[in-house]
């Protein structure tokens, strides 16, 4: 190849280089495709529930139940609870027009996981509503229920109930109190007795 021809080529070439170079720069550069990135996995959803809806404590006295019951105990019943016992106790206070608490406890029965359902209903009285009926129904583990409570039971007759249910099913162990504060209305029926009623 003769040196005009050589320098022909090398020119063509070098005028091929710069039109690639023009038209690269008129497209804003030489453009690499973005590095491919592969999207994290999530951490898979875990779904956290608590206990059933039934260890949860509650009860229908407006304000809740009391944290303990004041004035005397008028009643004290128990029952055999696994290695432990049932106790159901009922207390009477002149506040309130007379006031009645019931409390229950069970002792030695931690391994015995289930609810005590205490009601305390003045006699006569078959509905599920306070005043006339309170109930409290404890959480799964607790060793003692709140205070339930009636008002203005000052002539009235009442009574008083526990019911221990295993969480694991089984039988319930049940603890009654009977009739309370009935001693006074008979004696004032009879005409031989105070006005107000005994405790």
């Amino acid at each position: 190849m003769s040196d005009e021809g050589t320098d022909n080529f090398v020119g063509g070439a070098l005028l091929l280089l710069l039109i690639f170079g023009l038209v690269t720069a008129a497209q804003g550069g030489v453009t690499t495709p973005p590095p491919t990135t592969t999207p994290a996995t999530p951490p898979p959803v875990t779904t956290t529930t608590g206990p059933p809806s039934t260890t949860v404590p509650s009860t229908n006295i407006p304000g809740g139940v009391l944290y303990m019951c004041s004035g005397r105990i008028v009643s004290t019943d128990s029952a055999p609870l696994g290695s432990g016992t049932l106790t159901l106790q009922v207390y009477y206070s002149p506040d309130n027009g007379g006031r009645n608490c019931a409390v229950a406890t069970r002792t030695s029965t931690a391994g015995l996981p289930g609810q005590m359902y205490t009601t305390l209903r003045m006699e006569g009285y078959d509905g599920r509503r306070w005043p006339g009926f309170a109930y409290h129904r404890s959480s799964a583990y607790s060793p003692r229920s709140g205070g339930v409570y009636l008002d203005d039971t000052d002539g009235q007759c009442i009574r008083a109930r526990v019911a221990f249910v295993p969480t694991s099913g089984g039988s319930e162990t049940i603890v009654n109190s009977g009739r309370i504060g009935c001693d006074s209305l008979s004696e004032r029926e009879e005409g031989s007795g105070p006005s107000g009623r005994r405790r």
